[in-house]
């Protein structure tokens, strides 16, 4: 049975010379006390901040200095935990790390995440403009900039992201101020939605006599067009169509695409590769 080309090419393109994982494996065969101490925070789950602080001790273990910091908030944002990622990421420069695309990528994730929409576009920017990209973050950073650029605050799409925020931010537990705050503001919006689809209800009831107007048209569901490029011919040349993989074929595509990525990056990543077909079947070189 044929591998498709598609799996073929992420899987090729994910062997970058110098990875975080390289970096932390590096420190893992130099230092006992590193292992140490990354055990026993592993071991905790990352929620020690003392257990956090040994690990950052070691940090002449690795590579170049910020190559623990940034493997330190991967292990956080795996685990939901972007606003004490940020705490790691904020300060790191790509001269600090071994693997400059993980930090584009990972900044520009919890960015986007905490609602710093421009910033995150920033970050993947950067991150696209950098030589030898692993194929997965370059193709999920693109499919998440592309969502940021065609999303509107006050459209449901909007709303629905923040929603998703607030319930991260829950089961970490974390119901401060800034929790709060977005829970009434998307209160607000959804009220105003509300709202105006009843005033466009009753405007359209008035100009037809009582009668609703069109109803087939008023129930087909409304497309917005998207911003941004949708295709690069230098990465996805020869792809083929990607609604024409196989189910299996297709789950086991996204899989390696977005392994050890959070969970909802799955959804921008599919619906990129979605457009990518639409567009047009193969992409020119």
């Amino acid at each position: 049975m044929m591998v498709p080309v598609l799996v073929l090419l992420i899987v090729a393109a994910d062997a970058p010379v110098a990875s975080l994982d390289q970096a932390l494996a590096a420190a893992q065969g130099k230092s006992r006390a590193f292992n140490e101490a990354w055990a026993a925070a592993a071991n905790r789950d990352w929620s020690d901040q003392k257990s956090v602080e040994n690990v950052l001790l070691q940090a002449a273990a690795s590579p170049k200095p910020g190559d623990v910091r940034l493997a330190v908030a991967r292990e956080l944002i795996r685990r939901k935990r972007a606003d004490d990622a940020w705490e790691h990421l904020k300060a790191l420069r790509p001269s600090d790390v071994s693997d400059p695309a993980a930090l584009h990528f990972h900044r520009g994730g919890v960015l986007q995440t905490l609602g710093r929409h421009e910033d995150a576009v920033k970050e993947f920017l950067e991150l696209e403009a950098l030589p030898n990209v692993p194929e997965r973050y370059a193709a999920t950073a693109k499919a998440l900039r592309i969502e940021l650029a065609a999303l509107k605050r006050e459209s449901l799409p909007g709303v629905a992201r923040d929603m998703r925020e607030i319930r991260r931010r829950l089961e970490i537990s974390r119901p401060d101020q800034r929790t709060q705050d977005l829970n009434k503001d998307v209160i607000g919006r959804l009220d105003k939605m509300i709202d105006d689809l009843q005033k466009q209800a009753n405007a359209a009831k008035r100009k037809n006599g009582g009668k609703p107007s069109k109803p087939a048209e008023e129930s087909r569901p409304i497309q917005e067009k998207t911003t941004g490029e949708v295709a690069d011919g230098r990465r996805f040349s020869n792809v083929g169509k990607w609604g024409d993989l196989p189910d299996k074929e297709r789950a086991k595509a996204l899989q390696d695409l977005t392994r050890d990525f959070p969970a909802h990056y799955r959804d921008a990543v599919e619906e990129y590769f979605k457009k990518l077909s639409k567009e047009g079947g193969e992409v020119r070189k």
